[in-house]
């Protein structure tokens, strides 16, 4: 995470000011708190720039510490839960990216391999965001019946709404069709007037590993490099702080 304190940038401000003893951890917490949110609308801005149609989730990733008088500490980085890593720290530090939620009851279910991620293949549909469609993935979870795994949804096919449907309901399967030729995945039945045909919609490969794509420490160094002296000087001479700097990303 990116962290702001007290010794950035700060001792040749407090040089140039005097008399305003009293009034500097008030006015430090506020300059690293207006610097620090101005940080995180430019990782975002960064994020639209360097990500190919990110989801709004995607751009609401970062959270903010504020500063006060007693912590003259303020942070900006990636909403993480207790022991869960967030799927953008690959596109920070570079690396591989983590399991993805339904990735995870493929492998404890039995169909994904150890050391193996799934990527959508032909026959998946996307949503606007370049991401499967959350509507086709629980039909395979469905398929593969384990939709009851998915917290909100149960749609398990019997066997009678299978017969109730016939031939409206996309088969989906895990195996290496043609005899073995074609790759591990989970694979889409179409029929036809005159036959079959398999379609993949999610190919089983390697682990991916992205290099880095997301320059969040250096826009957030720059950023705070120009901004927290200025922001700071403002709020120790009393002067809005509201006027635009000039940053950009």
């Amino acid at each position: 995470m990116f962290t702001m304190d007290i010794r950035s940038n700060v001792a040749d401000v407090l040089r140039r000011v005097e008399d305003r003893a009293k009034s500097i951890p008030v006015a430090t917490s506020n300059a690293l708190n207006t610097t620090i949110f101005k940080i995180k609308d430019l990782e975002v801005q960064e994020m639209s720039h360097v990500f190919d149609r990110p989801t709004r989730f995607t751009l609401n990733a970062l959270f903010v510490k504020r500063a006060t008088a007693q912590d003259l500490t303020a942070m900006v980085f990636l909403k993480e839960g207790l022991g869960k890593l967030h799927y953008l720290r690959p596109q920070i530090y570079s690396g591989a990216r983590p399991l993805k939620g339904f990735e995870k009851m493929l492998r404890q279910a039995g169909f994904l391999p150890s050391g193996m991620f799934a990527v959508p293949g032909s026959a998946a549909k996307l949503d606007a965001n370049g991401n499967m469609s959350r509507g086709q993935l629980m039909q395979v979870m469905s398929a593969l019946k384990l939709a009851e795994r998915t917290a909100g949804y149960s749609a398990n096919r019997t066997a009678a709404s299978v017969k109730r449907k016939r031939g409206k309901v996309p088969l989906f399967f895990v195996g290496k069709p043609g005899g073995g030729r074609l790759p591990l995945g989970v694979w889409q039945s179409f029929r036809f007037g005159v036959g079959t045909a398999v379609k993949p919609v999610l190919i089983f490969v390697k682990q991916p590993t992205y290099k880095k794509l997301f320059k969040f420490f250096e826009v957030a160094e720059r950023i705070a490099a120009k901004a927290f002296p200025l922001h700071l000087e403002r709020e120790l001479r009393g002067i809005p702080t509201g006027a635009s700097l000039g940053l950009s990303r």
